[in-house]
């Protein structure tokens, strides 16, 4: 295996549990949950309608008195597409490849995401992929913390994101003036397409996504699915949603788009853009606490013994620097 180094981000989440007569912080509250759902067979979250895709901590250990560990889903039975990739030929073929056989008989699956997690009391550290984020890890912890009896069904925790001090500050001293959230028009995979064999005259309204959702507010169901969706799919085609006041507003709008600010900071960070009465712009990115990171890796991916003090580091030097409330 090739030895190199990459960049992951770390973002801070802090746990906040609804009911406020909880007496245990997120970190003891998960290990006791752990000790109770000791095996993977306990601690699998089957989704889906034939229950095929899975959610699980796959590892999990505390050092340093944080607590480490990685969520991982796949989907039970799946191949993976592959393309021998050729320069110099005119198109290329999609072939499926089955996960490799196991010398121990045991069935091995083709992971979809995994997401790295440190937990310091209430004070959460996570790297998380492309298809597993912190809002799957929010809510595979509320499932494994109330099948281990840890929390009743009125109660759940909630992973909330901070707002950096410059930029909370900036935010208090200048109004939001322009409110935008974005969102890609058809949320698929190009490879998805491929293997579903996508007509072009399939109903716009039967795929799934934010900006389909957007535009069905606004035109007749026939004037979208006159639409081509094969120019959608591939076109890298965004809908976006603007809040704003042209000249003047009162007390009460300047509130409103403040409070839209201060909940966008729970969304992904490319969908959110701020303009303020000062005219600067605020980015998506700038509403979260987040930080690169320096990791081993083995042919891409992170090495555990790199990525966990790496976010052990940088969690506790946010406590100690007060950058965070502790």
């Amino acid at each position: 295996m090739e030895q190199q180094f990459v960049q992951r981000r770390a973002y801070y989440k802090r746990g906040v549990f609804l009911a406020k007569d909880h007496r245990s912080n997120l970190q003891d509250s998960l290990s006791q949950a752990l000790m109770d759902c000791k095996t993977l067979g306990k601690r699998k979250e089957s989704l889906g309608e034939q229950s095929n895709n899975v959610r699980a901590i796959i590892y999990h250990r505390s050092f340093n008195n944080i607590l480490f560990g990685i969520l991982a889903s796949y989907e039970r039975g799946t191949h993976q597409l592959t393309i021998a990739e050729d320069d110099e030929a005119e198109m290329l073929s999609v072939e499926q490849v089955s996960p490799p056989e196991s010398s121990d008989n045991k069935k091995r699956e083709f992971l979809e995401g995994v997401c790295y997690f440190a937990i310091l009391k209430n004070h959460v550290a996570i790297v998380q992929s492309t298809s597993l984020r912190s809002k799957h890890l929010e809510r595979h912890l509320n499932w494994l913390l109330l099948k281990g009896n840890v929390i009743t069904q009125e109660n759940r925790i909630s992973l909330s994101d901070f707002v950096v001090k410059a930029t909370r500050e900036k935010l208090e001293k200048f109004h939001v003036k322009e409110f935008e959230i974005g969102s890609p028009l058809i949320e698929m995979d190009p490879l998805d397409a491929i293997s579903e064999q996508i007509s072009p005259t399939k109903s716009l309204a039967e795929f799934a996504g934010r900006g389909v959702k957007a535009l069905q507010q606004f035109f007749f169901e026939n004037q979208l699915n006159a639409l081509k969706l094969s120019d959608a799919i591939d076109g890298n085609i965004n809908v976006a949603v603007k809040v704003s006041y042209r000249r003047t507003t009162t007390s009460s709008g300047h509130a409103l788009l403040d409070t839209l600010a201060n909940a966008a900071r729970h969304l992904d960070e490319d969908e959110v853009k701020l303009k303020l009465t000062d005219g600067s712009t605020v980015k998506g990115s700038e509403l979260k606490l987040s930080k690169n990171l320096r990791v081993e890796s083995f042919n891409g991916v992170p090495n555990p013994d790199s990525i966990f003090p790496n976010m052990s580091e940088w969690l506790r030097s946010i406590l100690d620097n007060q950058t965070i409330d502790p």
